[in-house]
């Protein structure tokens, strides 16, 4: 049989056998439900992922331990009152919880806001009063960041979120690893066991993805 044939016939057992880190999308309910399906199919591969709306009257909002924490849309608002320690809002009250929780935070501005990420875009057109203001929204983004709060693109958002994990390795447990699994991966390191099997496609893949591979010590 073919070793390309092999490949594809233990793919659907070998994904099974991956740990998958979660990730938890908060949005204020204003996205087209379509687009949240569609960026919640452009993760699934790497990441468990569930959806919290701000504006949802449930009692129950999801757990906080262990996750990921991506905040969709962010505005002025959330900003301003995530870095000065406020909650007197549904979404801040949620960032809060989160840097409090110890959880890896993603905040995503929104189109109208997105020139925070872009400190010198259109500033040589404003006149000293508006400079001096948005200053103090980048010092709003700079103590978030001293938080640990990272920022996420509009194309980063779209290209299904490139920044997945790449300080930490994504953790594949057991048997075999695959050209196919490397492929759909979008992470920079893959964690193995010393009894995993590394197809030789794998490994091209591998190498052609810049992906690096990390062999487990037996007794880790």
């Amino acid at each position: 049989m073919e070793r390309q044939m092999i490949e594809q016939i233990v793919l659907e057992v070998a994904r099974r056998m991956m740990i998958k880190p979660s990730l938890l999308i908060c949005h204020d309910g204003t996205r087209d439900p379509n687009q949240l399906k569609e960026l919640t199919q452009r993760l699934i591969h790497n990441w468990e992922v569930s959806l919290y709306a701000f504006d949802s009257e449930s009692d129950d909002p999801p757990e906080l331990s262990e996750k990921s924490v991506l905040f969709l849309d962010v505005d002025q608002d959330l900003l301003v009152r995530g870095a000065q320690g406020l909650t007197g809002t549904s979404s801040s009250r949620w960032l809060a919880e989160s840097l409090l929780a110890g959880n890896e935070v993603y905040l995503h501005p929104s189109r109208s806001f997105n020139w925070i990420l872009e400190p010198k875009q259109g500033s040589s057109f404003l006149t000293e009063g508006k400079k001096r203001y948005r200053e103090l929204l980048y010092r709003s983004k700079e103590a978030l960041s001293s938080f640990g709060v990272k920022f996420i693109t509009e194309s980063e958002l779209l290209e299904g979120i490139v920044f997945t994990r790449e300080a930490e390795p994504m953790i594949y447990q057991k048997k075999l690893l695959t050209q196919l699994d490397v492929e759909q991966l979008k992470v920079k390191k893959i964690r193995v066991a010393p009894t995993t099997i590394v197809t030789p496609l794998a490994r091209d893949a591998l190498r052609a993805n810049g992906m690096e591979l990390i062999w487990e010590h037996k007794g880790e």
